[in-house]
């Protein structure tokens, strides 16, 4: 499209002058025709930059364009063009550096979020849990002292004291297969330490 504006530059100088046709023949019609044809050019690459879905390159490529379509239309003198021409690609060349810091903001700001999400849902399932295994210790409990108290109605003292271990026995076994289950973090000390308080019941049973 440079060359076709440079074209209708040219011939719209020489009709200025008052010449009737241009330098390769054409007249005023061929002029308003050539600038149709730029316009209708011109509409073609908007349509395309709109399609863009991107919308920061979108952004980019819209500032580029328009600023090139300055540069193009500048009229007057090649001095004062050429300096217009560095003005305005320093203006756009701002203009893109903007729009990126801007962009990496947005980004930043984008991950910020996304992470803060991640870290509430991860928040929630482990409050869930947590809830979960508490819900189970208390039902643990409830029958551990359930059967603590049937315990106690023995008159035997040996079936009495037999009955005690059984309990905590079941006791320390349904907590052990609560917190693999359900994912409570123990560690490997307090794993060793539930498994040998099992193993010293079953020693005394």
């Amino acid at each position: 499209t440079l060359r076709m504006v440079r074209q209708i530059a040219t011939a719209e100088k020489q009709l200025g002058k008052g010449d009737k046709n241009t330098p390769n023949g054409g007249t005023s019609t061929d002029v308003d025709a050539a600038k149709q044809e730029l316009e209708e050019l011109r509409k073609i690459e908007d349509a395309k930059i709109a399609l863009v879905e991107d919308s920061y390159l979108r952004e980019r490529m819209t500032i580029v364009s328009n600023y090139q379509r300055k540069i193009e239309d500048l009229k007057g003198s090649e001095e004062y063009i050429t300096q217009m021409t560095e003005l305005l690609y320093q203006q756009r060349d701002m203009k893109l550096a903007d729009l990126a810091e801007k962009q990496a903001q947005d980004e930043a700001a984008r991950e910020k979020k996304d992470y803060d999400e991640r870290i509430r849902i991860a928040d929630e399932m482990i409050k869930k849990r947590e809830a979960v295994v508490r819900a189970g210790e208390e039902e643990i409990n409830r029958t551990y002292d359930f059967d603590m108290s049937a315990a106690e109605l023995e008159q035997n003292e040996n079936k009495k004291t037999e009955l005690r271990l059984q309990a905590e026995k079941k006791r320390l076994e349904a907590l052990l297969k609560l917190y693999e289950k359900d994912g409570k973090v123990l560690t490997q000390k307090e794993v060793e330490t539930i498994k040998n308080s099992i193993a010293a019941v079953n020693q005394e049973i």
